[in-house]
């Protein structure tokens, strides 16, 4: 017996900064923008999405022209009165997982969101796990968003790269349903970043408890 299937897609873009090549995007071809704003940021070409005076897209090229001159980036600060609630933040997951249309039709998708622990606030998908992020994150500079009060519910295991991608925008929470990497952990604690792992039905795992914010409510598990 036949049974068909949806195949994601996966784009190669070339990624060219003032007309020089950058690097080359392996991408599901969504939200093409944010995404490079996200990725100049994390790779540090960037300090907030006002620097970028245009994005141009031709095909497979992205074209960005940036401002040489520095800029005075823009402040991510965190909130001491933000405290995590872990009955709720099950229930966040809960939606999180399975609020992707495209991974529930392809199992290929990564997602990334953020969150205030009582709804999702913004929600992104690619088929990279390092391109959602990186979407999310170009989203919330492009946006200017306060994150202070905020998680980053994540599909995907908490590795260094992921864990430092936020601290860059000082994030006081990440919940993963996946694994999190001893690295990741160190990260964490060096930049006072509450991390949760495995977060999936009823269950889950502390790895760091981000100091001066107290530790979550566990009243209801």
């Amino acid at each position: 017996m036949e049974i068909e299937d949806v195949i994601a897609r996966e784009y190669a873009l070339k990624l060219y900064v003032n007309g020089q090549f950058f690097d080359t995007l392996y991408c599901s071809g969504q939200d093409v923008k944010v995404l490079v704003v996200g990725h100049l940021f994390v790779h540090k070409v960037i300090f907030e999405s006002d620097q970028i005076i245009k994005i141009r897209q031709n095909g497979d090229v992205i074209e960005v022209e940036i401002k040489s001159e520095t800029l005075k980036s823009f402040r991510f600060e965190q909130s001491e009165n933000f405290q995590l609630s872990a009955n709720a933040t099950l229930k966040l997951m809960h939606e999180f997982q399975t609020k992707s249309e495209a991974f529930q039709k392809t199992g290929c998708i990564h997602a990334a969101a953020l969150s205030d622990s009582t709804e999702i606030q913004l929600f992104c998908e690619d088929i990279s796990r390092n391109n959602a992020l990186e979407i999310l994150i170009g989203k919330i500079l492009t946006e200017k968003l306060p994150v202070h009060d905020k998680m980053v519910l994540l599909t995907c295991r908490v590795t260094k790269q992921i864990a430092q991608s936020l601290a860059m925008i000082n994030i006081p929470w990440i919940v993963s349903k996946s694994a999190v990497s001893h690295a990741a952990i160190e990260i964490c604690k060096h930049y006072n970043i509450g991390l949760i792992g495995f977060a999936r039905k009823d269950s889950m795992n502390f790895y760091h408890y981000p100091l001066g914010k107290g530790k979550p409510n566990l009243e209801s598990l």
